[in-house]
């Protein structure tokens, strides 16, 4: 069975939204979730699910407030001195804010499945709103750490 690893994290999250016809820098926020979801059933070679979804409500005094969410899987690999991490995230961004939004942090608590990450999350009033709203930018991007 295919797994992601740390080299082909970042490449099969790329290779399963173009295969839904979906690129940056605009990204439809619902089919790119659906490819998440999916992206996040492929077993990692680390053995862990390490998921989540973070959003920060940001005012900007040009811009004025947005809100930019994430969706992050961490992928780590053991290495001579360490464990060196890589954080893939799919990043949508918006221009608009509504009352209530707050920042969030939501990650996957250690024996949850996947099922019960995606429902905790689904059922978040940010979650709600980048839904239905239309972000002005996506991308997919990389962090990482070295042991």
């Amino acid at each position: 069975m295919q797994q992601v690893t740390w080299f082909t994290a970042r490449p099969l999250l790329d290779l399963m939204l173009g295969l839904e016809g979906l690129e940056a820098p605009i990204l439809d926020p619902q089919a790119a979730w659906r490819v998440f979801k999916n992206y996040l059933k492929v077993p990692s070679e680390s053995g862990d699910l390490v998921a989540g979804f973070q959003c920060s409500v940001v005012t900007d005094e040009s811009l004025g407030p947005g809100v930019l969410v994430r969706f992050v899987r961490e992928i780590s690999a053991p290495e001579a001195g360490g464990t060196r991490v890589r954080n893939v995230f799919l990043q949508l961004v918006y221009n608009e804010s509504q009352e209530g939004l707050q920042d969030q942090d939501v990650w996957v608590e250690p024996g949850e499945d996947l099922g019960g990450f995606t429902g905790k999350v689904e059922a978040l009033t940010e979650f709600r709103f980048a839904m239905e709203a239309s972000p002005v930018a996506g991308e997919v991007f990389v962090e990482e750490t070295e042991p």
